[in-house]
């Protein structure tokens, strides 16, 4: 049985960070190691694996290639930072644009993704099959794609 507890009482508004935190089998504590062995680059890419968020950077930053699949569906060419723990669940949140498929600002919502990446198919109606486009935040800078493979 093991139990870690942490009391904090905050009235103020702090926040607190705990990091390097490291629980040990038996009596004998060991150096701390960090998952990636020490490497900044190793770290960040075993977080990925679990989750990562795509945020615009302007009015019309590009997330990703797109073409029109059916009338309610684009799929484009997206790839994770990361191949995912698992099959992720994928949000979006803000006003997008494809502006080669003739529509105009509207909010994704997922049909179908690949574990790893790659194709990822977006409920989208409106569409002309075969046209192809650009999916991208529609003049909103607050735009993102979240990717969750969380425990």
């Amino acid at each position: 049985y093991v139990s870690v507890r942490f009391d904090f009482v905050e009235t103020n508004g702090n926040v607190y960070d705990i990091w390097g935190v490291q629980l040990e089998a038996g009596s004998v504590a060991t150096p701390f190691r960090l998952a990636g062995g020490g490497s900044k680059a190793a770290e960040l890419a075993l977080c990925q694996r679990y989750y990562s968020r795509d945020n615009a950077v302007d009015n019309y930053t590009a997330f990703a290639t797109v073409s029109a699949q059916s009338t309610t569906t684009i799929r484009g060419s997206y790839r994770f930072p990361a191949t995912m723990r698992t099959t992720p669940s994928v949000s979006f949140s803000g006003n997008f644009q494809a502006p080669g498929l003739d529509n105009g600002p509207f909010t994704p919502t997922m049909a179908r993704l690949n574990i790893n990446g790659g194709d990822i198919d977006i409920v989208a109606t409106g569409q002309t099959f075969g046209k192809a486009s650009t999916l991208r935040a529609s003049n909103d800078t607050s735009a993102y794609i979240e990717i969750d493979a969380e425990l």
